[in-house]
């Protein structure tokens, strides 16, 4: 018997597909895409003196840059839950 696999867009189940399939449709084929090819997204950050000062303490410590510490803080409550940036 075979696993119903879904379609990792959607949810909707695969069927007549191939083994290897991860989209139901050529839409979600199309929108998969185009979420693995998004780029980066520029934000702004309105930080305190005092803030910004220990953000570069912090980062300064572990030898990152403030935004490679900044980006890393700021993923990683998603990735204790299973969400994805």
């Amino acid at each position: 018997m075979s696993k119903v696999k879904s379609c990792i867009v959607c949810s909707k189940s695969i069927t007549n597909r191939r083994c290897d399939a991860k989209t139901c449709s050529n839409s979600c084929r199309t929108a998969l895409w185009r979420l693995s090819n998004a780029g980066p997204i520029s934000i702004k950050v309105v930080i305190s003196t005092l803030q910004y000062n220990q953000l570069k303490a912090d980062a300064d410590d572990i030898g990152v840059l403030i935004n490679q510490l900044i980006i890393a803080r700021s993923i990683k409550p998603f990735n204790s839950i299973g969400g994805s940036v």
